[in-house]
């Protein structure tokens, strides 16, 4: 058909012109797992090793498995994710994780989203290493197997470094409440070994001795220096 005709077709019946891109965008759609066979309220197993890139196990990753509904969108006249359902874990010392997922039919597209969560007493959005598309695979067989390879180890190890240094209760209930400072700064004030924790972007300082809290400043918050 030529360009002309084409438009032509297009102009004259536009009822038939929009349901032809509809069936085309419909067709791009994967099956859902309904149709596959897997029954609703199936528990799914997700397990797996993450690694770096030299096959190490990484501790410490934050594996989380998204489910959304991808279908086409007739108010955007696109293809749209929507319904967004989450699930998530930390890999352990050999790289091990597991996340269980009660299926539903209404969720035809998976991402496995690998990163580093700094701040797990906030809503903050993990910072992604590597993601995989498991759509396919979510869709039958039980246990699913996925490996995940991390190509860039350092924010992780950073993170574990961190981790390590939380030698009380009082560092432990900061860290869950405000996540990773965005400096640490270790000094011998009076004689007296002292950290400081700073958060640049929210405005605060938390002093340390022995441990314990040893004041809280609040400042005007700044984009952290560089440097």
């Amino acid at each position: 058909m030529s360009r002309l005709h084409f438009r032509f077709a297009r102009l004259s019946n536009p009822c038939t012109f929009l349901a032809a891109l509809l069936g085309i965008a419909l067709a791009s759609i994967p099956a859902s797992a309904e149709a596959r066979g897997r029954p609703e309220g199936e528990e799914v197993i997700l397990t797996g090793v993450v690694t770096d890139a030299t096959g190490k196990p990484l501790e410490g990753v934050t594996l989380e498995l998204r489910g959304t509904r991808r279908a086409f969108s007739l108010r955007d006249f696109r293809i749209a994710r929507r319904g967004l359902r989450t699930a998530s874990t930390v890999s352990d010392r050999r790289g091990n994780f597991e996340i269980r997922w009660n299926w539903h039919p209404y969720y035809n597209r998976f991402d496995l989203l690998a990163g580093v969560d700094s701040t797990p007493g906030t809503k903050n959005d993990l910072e992604v290493l590597t993601e995989v598309d498991l759509t396919a695979r979510m869709s039958h067989g039980n246990p699913v197997v996925a490996a995940v390879e991390i190509p860039d180890r350092s924010s992780v190890d950073s993170l574990n470094a961190f981790i390590a240094t939380l030698d009380s209760d009082a560092k432990q209930r900061v860290y869950q409440e405000m996540g990773k400072p965005d400096k640490v700064r270790d000094t011998v004030i009076a004689q007296q070994p002292e950290t400081t924790w700073w958060y640049f972007e929210r405005g605060k300082v938390y002093r340390f001795k022995r441990g314990e809290i040893d004041g809280v400043e609040d400042f005007e918050p700044i984009r952290e220096p560089q440097g």
